[in-house]
């Protein structure tokens, strides 16, 4: 993937969301988006990498609790680079009509979260530098 838009990737996790981790598994009755995600593959500009196994993308992930949705996007500093940089950024969300919000201020705009595969895979839609990116994630 281009650097540019691993540069806004990180810049909108920086908008989105900030740091806390925490790896719980979806009890009965709790919302399947509830757990630890890690990232599977990148989708931009009608490619698909998967990015699963490489230096840095490996670090990424989102985590869901009851209350508080938390992206850590890491990707190399320079493209073919081994030398990470790493942000997270967390929210606040909810679900209404089978549609994932995050909530801040008051005001909840559209997450961008759509759970697949029988809620096995979580794809999250983003904008980076103008350009929409695809993130795929899999517990």
């Amino acid at each position: 993937m281009k650097t540019r838009i691993l540069s806004g990737l990180l810049a909108i996790a920086l908008v989105q969301f900030s740091c806390k981790e925490k790896n719980d598994d979806p009890q009965p009755n709790q919302d399947p988006i509830i757990g630890s995600w890690y990232l599977k593959t990148l989708q931009a500009n009608g490619q698909t990498a998967d990015v699963a196994n490489l230096a840095c993308y490996k670090d990424t992930r989102f985590v869901a609790d009851e209350k508080t949705l938390t992206l850590t996007v890491s990707a190399p500093k320079q493209q073919g680079s081994t030398d990470c940089q790493t942000q997270s950024q967390s929210a606040q969300w909810e679900k209404d009509g089978g549609k994932y919000y995050m909530v801040a201020n008051g005001q909840r705009s559209d997450a961008g979260i759509q759970l697949n595969e029988a809620g096995q895979t979580l794809q999250m839609m983003v904008t980076a530098d103008g350009e929409p990116v695809t993130l795929t994630f899999q517990k």
